[in-house]
């Protein structure tokens, strides 16, 4: 942990402002006294021999928690330069002060320490026109003198944490543990002495006793606790000290209580700056880690210095599963009001567990009772989390520990401590009503949830059908408002092709790109109506398609009579070859000996493998257009035809199934047929 200081600079007003110290070089000032005389001091004030500094000191770098006025012990290393600092008090641990703070001496000897927007944070109280100086002392005792040399104020009256060598802890001022390490506000425990104790508690309301020595004594009453070097010394009225010797021999001892509820005493080592811990010998060491109040955090169980939640169920969990010392949580949250209180809790037994308060007189409830009635009070009272049965052979009565805030626990052993001990935990209940609840909620966040997302869905689908319909009337409108460029084939409208076909009822074929069926037009000629369904296309690309289908006129090919682009209805009209067409075409190219011209036009000059080469082709394109569509072969038995991979269409029931190839053109086609001449149609596509 680095720690760092700050400069304290004088002004015309007496006045210590905050800057920059940097604690690698070793700056401190030759004057002790801060006061009207040494208006030019500069750097933090230490005490003569260097031991002690007071100033602006922070924990880490940067200071971004802030800052506190301070006294602390100053470590030099071996060659003289400032190694560290551990600090021993400060003005402000509640209240940290930001850059630019301002600690004054007014005149009167008010010593004030304001933030840097102005804001009161710290006051010494003390007011008087004698005030002269201010010194740190080689002991760590910040002091403000009077004219006539008098204490005003010391550092001394006011601990925080710590206590020094030589200084004295009077009868009610109290030693308060830092939150952590690094925190310095007032944590969870404190000591203190009594009239006729010392004694070290919980920070809680109403605070509980963990630790006191000695035993009360009749007639004895404590004034004041005080420490050198090698013992503790407890004063009281009328009376010599009693004595406590710490049996450790080191340089510089202080007392510190620690934020886990430790009072150590420790050691400043001159060449390193950090402490050198150990419990206090004869009244310290007798306490065991589970006899403190936390060593396993809220709620959790000490067993022989190792932590756990209670078991018995499911009712905790840790807060951290890698850091067990950090407690234990409810999985439950306890809620309490005083109408429902019995209804809606219940307590979860754990055997043999006992509480840090035990040791102490008063701290039960008073007399003798039973467990029953020992939970029943806790019952009763909201603030109770917990009830603790203490008993010994008899378990029909015992005394009753009511407690407010769950410390950690500890199981006991019997034989060790003679006594038994039971703890009652108060737990949430999950009653039937409350279940009921928890399902009707569930039940209504899902259902809620669904219906979201079901409206949701609705939502997304009527957008969606709603720009398809846009769309849909758009390119409608496109057909019905387009000017068709002239030349085109004959536009019909949706009724005259419905009329022609009778409704579509003579279905000729079927493809991917839509059906075609027959129809007879109203001068009595025949057509094949090919309906388009779903063919993707917009305006642009039907019009290309009717233009370019309307400028091909060819012998082999069908003619494109019309069309028609009437709202969504897209459809191209073609003449109907005859029945017996393609076959009279190939007889009466047979009989003329021109078969090949269909394939090959202009063959005459070439050999016979060519002439063999489109009698394959004729062939092939044969039986791909059979009127049975089942009997078509698939493309890849096309391929291997085309590719002479097969060399016989024996299985072709056609009349063309007599084609051959010969020298003489006039054998292509014989006229004994082995089967009677099949009508060829106009097939759709596949």
């Amino acid at each position: 942990m680095n720690r760092r200081g700050r400069e304290v600079i004088r002004n015309r007003e007496n006045e210590a402002r905050l800057y920059t110290f940097h604690t690698g070089r070793r700056r401190h000032c030759k004057a002790t006294e801060f006061g009207s005389d040494f208006v030019r001091l500069r750097g933090p004030c230490y005490s003569f021999r260097n031991c002690f500094g007071c100033g602006f000191f922070c924990y880490g770098s940067p200071c971004d928690t802030g800052y506190l006025f301070a006294t602390f012990f100053v470590v030099y290393n071996i060659d003289g330069e400032l190694f560290d600092m551990e600090m021993v008090w400060s003005s402000n641990r509640d209240q940290m002060v930001q850059e630019n703070a301002t600690l004054t001496l007014t005149s009167t000897g008010e010593l004030v320490l304001r933030n840097s927007d102005g804001t009161f944070v710290w006051s010494a109280n003390t007011s008087t026109q004698a005030f002269q100086k201010m010194v740190i002392r080689e002991s760590g005792n910040l002091v403000l003198y009077n004219t006539s040399g008098g204490i005003i104020w010391q550092s001394f009256d006011y601990p925080t944490d710590t206590l020094l060598r030589g200084q004295k802890l009077k009868a009610g001022k109290k030693i308060t543990a830092n939150i952590s390490h690094k925190n310095t506000s007032q944590g969870r425990f404190y000591c203190t002495l009594l009239h006729d104790s010392f004694a070290m508690f919980t920070a809680s309301a109403p605070a509980k006793m963990y630790f006191r020595y000695p035993e009360p004594r009749a007639g004895v009453e404590f004034s004041y606790i005080q420490f050198d070097n090698q013992s503790v010394h407890i004063y009281s009225q009328g009376g010599g000290p009693q004595s406590i010797n710490l049996s450790v021999s080191k340089t510089y001892l202080y007392f510190r209580l620690d934020s886990d509820g430790h009072l150590r005493v420790c050691s400043i080592l001159q060449t390193t700056g950090r402490s050198s811990p150990d419990y206090l010998p004869s009244f310290m060491r007798s306490v065991a880690e589970c006899d403190y109040p936390r060593p396993c955090g809220d709620y959790g169980v000490c067993t022989n210095g190792q932590c756990s939640c209670p078991t018995n169920g499911n009712a905790f969990k840790p807060i951290d599963v890698t850091e067990p010392n950090f407690g234990c949580v409810p999985r439950v949250p306890l809620v309490c009001s005083d109408k429902s209180g019995r209804k809606d809790h219940h307590f979860l037994e754990l055997e043999h567990v006992s509480y840090f308060t035990y040791v102490f007189e008063n701290a039960s409830r008073p007399g003798l009772m039973s467990s029953e009635e020992c939970k029943k009070l806790c019952l009763e009272d909201c603030s109770c989390k917990a009830a603790f049965f203490r008993y010994k052979a008899n378990f029909s009565t015992g005394y009753c520990y009511l407690e407010s805030n769950i410390y950690s626990m500890k199981t006991n052993s019997p034989v060790d401590e003679f006594y038994n001990s039971t703890a009652y935990i108060k737990i949430q209940s999950t009653s039937k009503r409350s279940k009921y609840l928890v399902v009707v909620i569930i039940c209504a966040s899902v259902g809620g949830a669904l219906a979201l997302l079901i409206l949701l869905w609705a939502w997304i689908n009527k957008s969606q059908t709603g720009r398809q319909q846009t769309e849909k009337d758009e390119n409608d409108g496109e057909h019905d408002h387009v000017d068709w460029p002239a030349g085109l084939p004959l536009r019909f409208s949706f009724q005259e092709l419905q009329d022609a076909t009778n409704g579509f009822s003579i279905n000729l074929g079927k493809g991917g790109f839509g059906s075609v069926y027959e129809g007879v037009l109203a001068d009595g000629s025949k057509i094949a109506v090919k309906r388009l369904d779903g063919a993707g296309q917009g305006e642009r690309e039907f019009r290309a398609e009717v233009e370019t289908l309307g400028k091909i006129d060819h012998l082999n090919l069908v003619r494109l009579k019309g069309f028609c682009a009437e709202k969504a209805h897209r459809m191209l009209v073609y003449e109907e070859l005859s029945k017996d067409g393609l076959f009279s075409l190939l007889r009466v190219k047979a009989e003329e000996g021109s078969l090949i011209d269909l394939v090959y036009p202009g063959h005459e000059n070439e050999q016979n493998g060519v002439k063999e080469e489109a009698i394959k082709l004729l062939k092939v394109g044969m039986w791909c257009v059979q009127d049975n569509f089942t009997r078509r072969p698939a493309m890849s038995i096309v391929v291997k035809a085309l590719e002479g991979l097969i060399d016989t269409f024996d299985d072709v029931p056609w009349a063309l199934a007599g084609l051959t190839v010969a020298s003489d053109q006039q054998s292509l086609f014989s006229s004994e047929l082995s089967y009677a001449p099949i009508t060829c149609v106009l097939s759709g596509p596949r």
